[in-house]
């Protein structure tokens, strides 16, 4: 079983009773030394790209980036024991996925402060999809597993998916196997 726990400081509510322990709400807001101790003794992290996952690789600990866009490509050299799960990006018009070539291109395309304002994605026509709860589960779990030593999952690096965009090459950092194999449209050179 996995014990999930939630750090950071002002939460907008508590999370739901018997979910995880939920730190984040019982901390003292002046004992932010605590954070630091709970972190070196992680197993692993699992969050957006905010600074906390800064905090857990500078401790050397496996990140399991969740709900990630705009990607942190220049933070991007993972080791082999982290994950990259990004959020999904809907064209309104055109009906579909952007694929993760679409993404990268995006990202070239317009300056990193564009994806910062909300209005910026109703100019352009796209809806934000957030990781749902099952993708993260799923993701959580291949984490643990493979830090375990269990090597069943398919491997889908990172550096696969975006060599030809010259990004990524020195990342072994992996998207989770239940991710890409149900995302097909995200994905496709995974079919």
């Amino acid at each position: 079983q996995i014990v999930s726990l939630r750090v950071g400081a002002h939460p907008e509510q508590p999370a739901k009773p018997g979910t995880l322990i939920d730190y984040a709400t019982l901390r003292n807001p002046d004992h932010d030394f605590s954070d630091l101790a709970l972190f070196n003794y992680c197993k692993f992290f699992v969050g957006p790209n905010s600074g906390l996952w800064l905090l857990a690789r500078s401790l050397n600990k496996p990140v399991c980036l969740i709900n990630a866009f705009p990607w942190p490509w220049i933070n991007v050299p993972f080791p082999s024991n982290s994950m990259v799960m990004p959020k999904k990006l809907w064209h309104v018009e055109d009906k579909k996925f952007l694929t993760i070539f679409d993404m990268v291109q995006m990202e070239n395309r317009y300056h990193w402060k564009n994806f910062k304002r909300d209005e910026f994605y109703d100019q352009i026509k796209l809806e934000i999809i957030e990781n749902s709860a099952e993708e993260i589960r799923y993701a959580v779990e291949e984490m643990n597993s493979r830090l375990d030593g269990d090597q069943s999952y398919p491997e889908y690096r990172v550096s696969r998916f975006l060599e030809s965009y010259n990004i990524a090459k020195e990342t072994n950092a992996l998207f989770p196997s239940f991710f890409v194999e149900e995302n097909p449209d995200i994905f496709p050179q995974s079919k």
